[in-house]
């Protein structure tokens, strides 16, 4: 099975640590790293726009990716939110850490 990591900004960092705790407590992720701000730059209603965000990466497998970006975006204040994804390959990765992270996202048995 496949590791996925997705990409999303956030315009705060209260916001972001929510989402990632909610994706931690649902097992949907292994591990959410949430950063410090960043400075963004991007066009929106045709107008450039420069916006302190905070990247978040989210480790999660191919299995659980669908269910992820599906709660970052029900979260996400945003009009349209940041997720992008990628999926990982496993020949240059560690693999001891895929499988913890692949292991991390199964849902405790008995719990579909």
């Amino acid at each position: 099975m496949d590791l996925v990591m997705l990409y999303s900004t956030w315009p705060d960092e209260s916001s972001a640590s929510t989402c990632a705790e909610a994706l931690i407590a649902q097992r949907l992720a292994a591990c959410v790293t949430v950063t410090p701000a960043a400075r963004s730059f991007y066009c929106w209603d045709g107008k450039i726009e420069r916006a302190n965000e905070h990247p978040m990466l989210v480790k999660t497998s191919q299995d659980r990716a669908h269910a992820v970006r599906d709660l970052i975006v029900a979260m996400h204040p945003y009009d349209l939110a940041c997720v992008i994804g990628f999926t990982i390959n496993s020949e240059n990765s560690y693999a001891r850490y895929l499988d913890w992270a692949i292991e991390s996202t199964r849902p405790p048995e008995g719990v579909a």
